[in-house]
């Protein structure tokens, strides 16, 4: 038994010694962990800068006031329309239509080559067939010498030599034309009834509004065998014949190749011939 006693006591106290140095070394490693634990450190972002936006002032607000001046605005001077032009021989009117209706005798017609008929204040004349006339006739007696004129307004032109104008010195056997086309060509023909007797050469001028829609006025001095022609109260042209020394009025259109021809005629007046001195 004391052999048995004695050998277990210096194992009891290996064993004792062991587990001393085990906490001894335990201990040192936790303080040595306890040394080395990790620090999380959460970084600090820094609010980004928003761009300051500097406000521009308007211009006017950086330049000095200047006080306002007054403007001086130039006088136009009112001006006068001038009567409408005519020859000096033109004195009083005796006759005046505005051609707005039939009253003062104007003849109108309906036909298959066209229509002569008031429309719009005016007296319209329209043709659809080539080489064909349509003629309105006054029926008021006029002295031998007069001043005729009227405002004319071409509505449709065709391509061709399509003519209007005034008759006058409109007698049982011969009367006369003063003939005009839309793109300014004038000249006087005779008439001996309803057929062309004997034109006179065309001649052109500056003074007409050519083309469709165009208002001119044009007239017709008659003394004696002269004849002289006018466009804006400006003569154009003059010529003579002594087939005829009276008669009426009238209006007239006429077509060429084309045959598509359609004139307003208004203000229609005559003027008595002032007394040579």
């Amino acid at each position: 038994m004391n052999f048995q006693t004695g050998a277990v006591k210096p194992e009891a106290e290996r064993l004792r010694r062991i587990r001393v140095s085990e906490f001894f070394y335990a201990v040192i490693a936790a303080g040595m962990l306890s040394a080395c634990t990790i620090e999380m450190i959460t970084p600090t972002v820094r609010p980004t800068n928003a761009a300051t936006v500097t406000p521009e002032l308007p211009l006017a607000s950086l330049l000095p006031t200047i006080a306002a001046e007054p403007t001086e605005t130039a006088t136009i001077p009112p001006t006068v329309t001038p009567d409408v032009l005519r020859p000096a021989e033109a004195g009083q009117r005796i006759f005046h239509d505005a051609l707005d209706n039939s009253d003062a005798g104007w003849s109108v017609a309906t036909t298959s080559a066209g229509t002569v008929d008031f429309s719009s204040g005016m007296l319209v004349f329209a043709l659809k067939i080539p080489y064909t006339s349509l003629v309105s006739e006054l029926s008021v007696v006029f002295p031998a010498d007069v001043y005729i004129e009227a405002t004319v307004q071409t509505l449709l032109c065709g391509e061709g030599w399509e003519t209007f104008g005034i008759i006058f010195r409109n007698g049982k056997e011969y009367s006369y034309r003063y003939a005009v086309t839309c793109f300014g060509q004038l000249r006087f023909e005779r008439y001996k009834g309803t057929s062309l007797d004997g034109p006179s050469a065309w001649r052109e001028t500056l003074g007409l509004l050519q083309g469709a829609p165009a208002t001119n006025r044009i007239g017709v001095l008659i003394q004696g065998r002269l004849f002289r022609f006018f466009v804006g109260g400006i003569e154009v042209f003059a010529g003579q014949d002594p087939m005829s020394d009276s008669g009426g009025a009238g209006l007239f259109i006429r077509t060429d190749k084309s045959g598509v021809f359609s004139v307003g005629f208004d203000d229609f007046s005559v003027y008595a011939l002032n007394e040579s001195p």
